[in-house]
Protein backbone atom coordinates (compact mmCIF):
# COMPACT_ATOMS: atom_id res chain seq x y z
CA UNK A 1 0.00 0.00 0.00
CA UNK A 2 1.36 3.31 -1.30
CA UNK A 3 -0.44 5.16 2.13
CA UNK A 4 -1.86 5.08 4.90
CA UNK A 5 -5.75 4.16 4.72
CA UNK A 6 -7.76 5.23 7.53
CA UNK A 7 -11.11 4.10 6.97
CA UNK A 8 -11.95 1.07 9.35
CA UNK A 9 -13.45 -0.72 6.67
CA UNK A 10 -10.25 -1.67 4.94
CA UNK A 11 -10.07 -4.49 8.11
CA UNK A 12 -11.83 -5.82 5.33
CA UNK A 13 -10.44 -5.07 2.30
CA UNK A 14 -7.16 -5.12 0.75
CA UNK A 15 -6.25 -2.58 -2.36
CA UNK A 16 -6.25 -4.49 -5.83
CA UNK A 17 -2.33 -4.58 -6.47
CA UNK A 18 -3.50 -5.09 -10.17
CA UNK A 19 -6.64 -3.21 -10.55
CA UNK A 20 -5.87 -0.04 -8.54
CA UNK A 21 -9.73 1.07 -8.76
CA UNK A 22 -10.55 -1.92 -6.87
CA UNK A 23 -11.00 -3.41 -3.34
CA UNK A 24 -11.04 -7.00 -2.72
CA UNK A 25 -12.99 -7.99 0.25
CA UNK A 26 -11.46 -10.21 1.96
CA UNK A 27 -14.25 -12.57 3.08
CA UNK A 28 -16.39 -13.03 -0.23
CA UNK A 29 -13.02 -12.43 -2.68
CA UNK A 30 -15.40 -9.86 -4.89
CA UNK A 31 -13.30 -7.06 -6.15
CA UNK A 32 -15.80 -3.66 -5.37
CA UNK A 33 -14.71 -0.46 -7.12
CA UNK A 34 -13.31 2.29 -5.46
CA UNK A 35 -15.30 5.15 -6.79
CA UNK A 36 -13.53 6.37 -9.94
CA UNK A 37 -10.17 5.50 -12.44
CA UNK A 38 -8.36 8.27 -10.58
CA UNK A 39 -7.09 8.11 -6.82
CA UNK A 40 -8.29 12.07 -6.46
CA UNK A 41 -11.56 9.86 -6.75
CA UNK A 42 -11.74 6.97 -4.91
CA UNK A 43 -13.82 6.67 -2.02
CA UNK A 44 -14.73 4.02 0.73
CA UNK A 45 -18.74 4.30 -0.35
CA UNK A 46 -18.82 1.36 -2.89
CA UNK A 47 -17.04 -0.58 0.28
CA UNK A 48 -19.49 0.17 2.86
CA UNK A 49 -22.48 -0.73 0.60
CA UNK A 50 -20.79 -3.69 -0.45
CA UNK A 51 -20.32 -4.85 3.31
CA UNK A 52 -24.24 -3.51 4.06
CA UNK A 53 -25.94 -5.17 1.28
CA UNK A 54 -23.63 -8.66 1.32
CA UNK A 55 -22.52 -9.15 5.00
CA UNK A 56 -24.73 -7.08 7.08
CA UNK A 57 -24.36 -8.64 10.41
CA UNK A 58 -20.49 -7.29 10.11
CA UNK A 59 -21.85 -4.14 8.66
CA UNK A 60 -24.13 -3.51 11.26
CA UNK A 61 -21.43 -4.42 13.88
CA UNK A 62 -18.45 -2.40 11.85
CA UNK A 63 -20.31 0.56 11.73
CA UNK A 64 -21.05 1.31 15.01
CA UNK A 65 -16.81 0.97 15.19
CA UNK A 66 -16.90 3.86 12.23
CA UNK A 67 -18.50 6.43 14.42
CA UNK A 68 -16.10 5.84 17.39
CA UNK A 69 -13.04 5.74 15.18
CA UNK A 70 -14.01 9.31 13.77
CA UNK A 71 -14.30 10.66 17.22
CA UNK A 72 -11.00 9.17 18.64
CA UNK A 73 -9.69 10.54 15.31
CA UNK A 74 -10.82 14.19 15.65
CA UNK A 75 -9.10 13.94 19.11
CA UNK A 76 -6.34 12.97 18.15
CA UNK A 77 -5.87 15.79 15.53
CA UNK A 78 -7.03 18.34 18.01
CA UNK A 79 -3.72 17.71 19.63
CA UNK A 80 -1.22 16.99 16.89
Amino acid sequence: MSRRLKSVVWQYFNENPVMKSRATCTWCDKNVPRGGEKTANFTTTNLWHHREHMHKPEYDELKSKKTLSGEEEKRRNRYS
